[in-house]
């Protein structure tokens, strides 16, 4: 595999896979989880609510948005940790991208505009 100049994998040879495959690694397990836990040491979340919040202020007024999805196909966490997410049905849209998208909606989309809906997408 080759490298670019910050280290990072280049696009040639990262699509020398298949995407599912990059789905299903440990790497990206650790981002989801990164993405899905609010953690004090890491802003991930943070910065992905922030997101949320200037597209939701972006496209307030505008009619032909009705909502939002805010993640698309979401992967139930770090399964390699926590095998339960994978295999209790529910549990990991309950315990953990309910609580996600509680607060998207409510630091992002409700203070925007109260007619924007959100699609839950669950896992």
């Amino acid at each position: 595999m080759t490298l670019d100049k910050e280290g990072n994998p280049e696009i040639k040879s990262c699509q020398k896979n298949k995407f599912i495959d990059y789905y299903y690694s440990p790497e990206a397990a650790n981002l989801f989880e990164r993405l899905y836990y609010k953690n004090a040491k890491d802003s991930l979340q943070d910065a992905f609510v922030a997101y949320w919040k200037r597209v939701a202020q972006r496209f307030a007024a505008n009619p032909y948005v009705i909502g939002y999805d805010p993640i698309n196909e979401p992967f139930p966490s770090n399964i390699y940790k926590n095998p339960e997410l994978w295999y209790d049905v529910g549990l990991f849209d309950k315990s953990v991208l309910q609580p996600l998208y509680s607060r998207v909606w409510e630091e992002a989309y409700a203070p925007a505009s109260d007619s924007k809906i959100l699609f839950f997408e669950p896992a």
